[in-house]
């Protein structure tokens, strides 16, 4: 991705303006480079055929219907290729996690409805169909394990070797004596909150081309957020050298977490380039998409709490179950164990306790999605600690903010073994609860209850802190390059994927060097240009990345001051950046541009320089945490059970900003992911193992006319990092679900409803309000 951004003008201070997005005009006007606009006709198409069963063995697969047809070049079963792997798709969990192998064709034995079986290579996408159609398999269908109590129960093995269905047992935290907190409590209340699956649904589905190229290298252009991992993983499964191969990830159309993984169609793609030596491109229907892409969330929190009248918050027991799918992913495990350290939120506890229980089922594999284990833990104490208040017969407000540390507590040690930089919880509680002017709706709830109206009224809230920056041993490669004409190149080993991360950098940028952003050119997710990179994800790209980019600009106006001073016969420390240049202190009719000492230094009139260039890696030493607190009104048809959301407010404190537009447009993306998972998303399996939510019109993404204006407000704190900042991109995922259900939930309590499953469809609200009246009358 290479971008040049509009002209900042001067010595405007570009670090807390909303600079218009560099990356747009190109996206808009017919000129998107996404991966799917640059298939050559000399391209030849990848067709998958894929498992229609859950479980079964495959006894025979028979290509030659499709070797038969003209417009096949090749075609391949998962036996035909098993001796091309050096090994399987990447993988990752603890230590004792079993690790059974996921190859890109399954040889013998199918997991998940949709796990490759056979492939084509065809002159065109329809070709490639149409022989799908001529490829016969024989299936010995096995009992489907669609769920997790299914796979609990180890009756039916989704991995017969391994004899159970556990994918490992993790005991996690222990801090204080559970055993004490409980005794001491006044109310203890054993609650199970439920994380529905749900998809990425990225704008642009999972796409690839691998194309021979010059020097016997392959091009392979994907959209992913990890660039530099899909070349490590590609060459590791092949047996080849990094070198070999160039990944390149220009315009991805959303990421979500889901592009984290390498998949079987990178690899795929790239064996049969290197094979029939031609392109071969890969694009996922919306289906396919939906079908195979590592799906989300998907875990089980079984919450013991503890408190006291006073609403002090005692014991925090926790026990959490996650659907691994058919096979470990690349992060999924991860998502398990994340809420190890999370799980207790901004609150002060006197114990806490922690285990996850990974398990297979017969489904796509589960992976990271926006969030990647915070919002699933958030989700649970922020419902546990409305049911706690209710039991206890206290404001859940006022609960939080008992339990809150003060900011004179900052530096503060959470129950969980991480150690928040800074904030001001209560402050981010007050604004949003007078944002949405929290007793007014108390009042007209209680209004509508006492005449007996059908249109209930509920009022949620959820606080939070989040954990970013991915933290110690994930570094981030920067690199600032200054030539004569004054043009700034500026390299990042990110990945980004819609978020405006380059007008973002060229603003850090253009700040520190006091240059115009139309100077500036910034390049992303190419691995033969950038050495190296992490990628994006985990909210780091500022708190990380950024910073690995400024580091790179404060070594170049270092090398540029030494160049000066020699040019000027000045002292290094009496030069100042100023107006795109360096100048003498007090003088300002010495000023020197930075396109000039660039020139110099390119004419040898500095000597020891090669350019004006400079490269800074970045690693944390720990990660940064956002926090905030967002609240919702929702009115509750208890005739139909639908649900009306009034008013979202979402008050976040993500550090410095440097750009507040795009602040809020990740914000508005992160909310309306979470709304979306609150009242309409959910992936849903019959017993058969069988998606039943395989397209759009099953699986309901809401539109903008389904969601009310959203109120984006934000605090300010410092994070630990040089640039201050802490990040932004899954605070709406975190806090928006407990705070719409939590909403829900409040509207129903009359009705006796302790709990609805998300998504809180119509029916499910409905079913709950019956259920509830039913338990009431005994």
């Amino acid at each position: 991705m290479v971008m040049t951004g509009p002209s900042g003008g001067g010595r405007t201070a570009h670090i807390g303006r909303a600079a218009h997005r560099a990356e747009d005009a190109h996206l808009v006007t017919g000129h998107s480079r996404a991966v799917g606009n640059l298939v050559s006709a000399a391209s030849l198409h990848l067709g998958v055929l894929r498992s229609p069963m859950a479980h079964a063995t495959i006894d025979g697969v028979d290509l030659s219907g499709a070797l038969a047809l003209p417009e096949v070049v090749a075609a391949f079963s998962g036996a035909d290729l098993a001796s091309t792997w050096v090994q399987p798709l990447p993988v990752s969990g603890p230590d004792d996690a079993h690790r059974p192998p996921q190859w890109p064709v399954a040889a013998d034995r199918v997991r998940f409805v949709g796990e490759p079986v056979a492939v084509v290579a065809a002159t065109s996408a329809a070709a490639a169909v149409d022989a799908l159609e001529h490829i016969d398999v024989d299936y010995g269908p096995l009992p489907a394990v669609p769920s997790v109590d299914q796979a609990l129960e180890d009756r039916d093995l989704v991995h017969e070797d391994l004899g159970t269905n556990v994918v490992f047992r993790f005991q996690g935290q222990r801090s204080g004596d559970l055993d004490a907190a409980f005794d001491t409590s006044n109310v203890v209340l054993s609650r199970r909150y439920q994380q529905s699956r749900v998809m990425g649904v990225a704008l642009e589905p999972r796409t690839v081309v691998a194309e021979p190229g010059s020097g016997g290298q392959l091009v392979i252009r994907t959209s992913t957020q990890v660039p530099h991992r899909i070349r490590s993983h590609v060459a590791l499964m092949l047996g080849r050298d990094e070198s070999s191969f160039d990944v390149i990830a220009m315009d991805v159309g959303g990421g979500f977490g889901p592009k984290l993984d390498c998949y079987a169609e990178e690899i795929l793609c790239t064996e049969l380039a290197l094979r029939l030596e031609r392109p071969v491109t890969f694009v996922a229907t919306r289906t396919e998409d939906l079908q195979t892409t590592s799906h989300g969330r998907g875990l089980r929190y079984d919450i013991t709490i503890g408190g006291r009248t006073d609403g002090t918050l005692t014991g925090l027991q926790v026990q959490v179950t996650g659907d691994c799918g058919a096979y470990l992913s690349r992060v999924g495990a991860n998502i398990l164990l994340n809420g190890n350290a999370v799980t207790p939120g901004c609150y002060r506890w006197e114990a806490y306790g922690f285990d996850a229980t990974g398990v297979f089922t017969t489904t796509v594999p589960t992976a990271a999605y926006r969030g990647a284990g915070r919002p699933e833990a958030a989700y649970a104490v922020e419902r546990a600690i409305n049911d706690l208040a209710h039991a206890l017969g206290l404001d859940p407000a006022d609960v939080r903010r008992r339990n809150f540390p003060a900011p004179d507590e900052f530096p503060f040690a959470s129950i969980g073994g991480m150690t928040f930089d800074s904030g001001d919880y209560a402050s981010g509680l007050d604004t949003a609860l007078d944002a949405v002017d929290y007793p007014t709706w108390r009042e007209a709830q209680a209004a509508r209850l006492a005449a007996g109206d059908h249109r209930r009224l509920g009022i949620g809230m959820a606080s939070y802190v989040d954990r970013c920056g991915t933290g110690p041993g994930m570094s981030e490669f920067g690199a600032v390059h200054i030539d004569p004409s004054g043009q700034v190149r500026v390299t990042s080993g990110l990945g980004p994927t819609g978020q405006g991360t380059g007008t973002t950098l060229a603003q850090i940028v253009a700040d520190r060097l006091q240059v115009d952003m139309d100077a500036i050119e910034v390049v992303f997710g190419d691995t033969t240009r950038i050495p190296r990179g992490k990628g994006t994800f985990g909210s780091r790209s500022v708190s990380v990345g950024g910073v690995a980019v400024a580091g790179a600009v404060d070594r170049v106006i270092a090398a540029a001051r030494r160049a000066a001073a020699m040019l000027l016969e000045a002292n290094e420390e009496d030069l100042d950046v100023a107006d795109g240049g360096l100048v003498v202190r007090g003088d300002p009719g010495t000023h020197l541009s930075f396109a000039d000492i660039a020139a110099a230094v390119e004419n040898r009139e500095v000597d020891d320089m090669d350019g004006l260039q400079a490269v800074h890696d970045h690693e944390p030493d720990g990660f940064t945490f956002p926090f905030g607190t967002h609240a919702a009104v929702v009115e509750i048809d208890t005739e139909t059970g639908r649900v009306d959301l009034l008013r979202f407010v979402a008050v976040d404190d993500s550090g410095v900003i440097i750009n507040p537009a795009l602040l809020q447009g990740q914000v508005h993306g992160g909310v309306a992911q979470g709304i979306a998972q609150a009242l309409y998303e959910g992936v849903v399996h019959d017993d058969n193992g069988n998606l039943l939510t395989s397209s759009l019109i099953d699986y309901l993404v809401p539109t903008a006319p389904d969601l009310p204006h959203l109120e984006t407000l934000t605090t300010t704190s410092h994070g630990d990092n040089p640039l201050g900042t802490k990040g932004v991109g899954e605070s709406g995922t975190i806090g928006a679900p407990p705070a719409v259900v939590n909403a829900v939930v409040d509207a129903l309590r009359g009705f006796g409803v302790q709990d609805v499953q998300m998504p809180c469809s119509p029916q499910r609200v409905w079913q709950a309000i019956r259920d509830g009246q039913q338990a009431t009358r005994g």
